[in-house]
């Protein structure tokens, strides 16, 4: 496909500049056939379906979910918030996990600017019911899985794998097929577009 003969080329030309810079070759090619990939169309889901996914997620684990559909949050964004990112119906994204597991580290967001947005109602209630306030003296994470790694570990961050399996589980229980980025980011872009 043109996306893999892409990641080919980059790969080739990666090593080419390794080459280069060893001294081991004297000069680099100046032009690549670079392959033009098709723009990817996003699937993104009805309001509806969305709300049926969410639901069908377990009310305590649910708040996470909701930071990244009514957000638009990247899952990286949300795992990081910790207690203290939220104040007064305001939560402020600074920094992100990068990568799926635990001990991947955080540092600044993808654009690396800071963002101040608001938090819908239903998310403030959320947060209420299920976030101790004291979390924000103890640097506690916003959100906090009840298990992982299939119950072994205690409550802490999500990891990705945690992530995308609750949320396939809910895909399944409301009866539809779509990837976790699909069904809360796209689907807030699309739906802000």
């Amino acid at each position: 496909s043109p996306k893999t003969r892409w990641n080919i080329l980059a790969a080739f030309r990666s090593f080419l500049g390794w080459l280069y810079r060893r001294e081991e070759i004297r000069e680099l090619p100046r032009e690549y056939p670079w392959p033009k990939p098709p723009e990817r169309t996003p699937a993104p889901l009805s309001a509806r379906t969305q709300d049926e996914i969410l639901d069908a997620i377990p009310e305590d684990r649910r708040g996470i979910y909701l930071a990244m559909a009514l957000m638009g949050l990247r899952p990286g964004e949300a795992v990081a918030l910790d207690v203290a990112d939220y104040h007064d119906g305001w939560l402020t994204v600074s920094k992100a996990r990068k990568g799926d597991r635990l001990d991947s580290p955080i540092r600044s967001t993808k654009t690396g600017k800071v963002k101040r947005l608001p938090v819908p109602q239903v998310l403030q209630e959320w947060i209420a019911k299920h976030v101790a306030r004291e979390g924000r003296l103890r640097a506690e994470p916003l959100f906090t899985v009840p298990w992982s790694g299939r119950g072994i570990r205690p409550r802490g961050r999500w990891s990705g794998t945690s992530l995308r399996r609750t949320w396939i589980e809910a895909c399944k229980r409301v009866g539809v097929e779509v990837s976790l980025y699909a069904g809360t980011k796209h689907t807030f872009a699309t739906d802000a577009a």
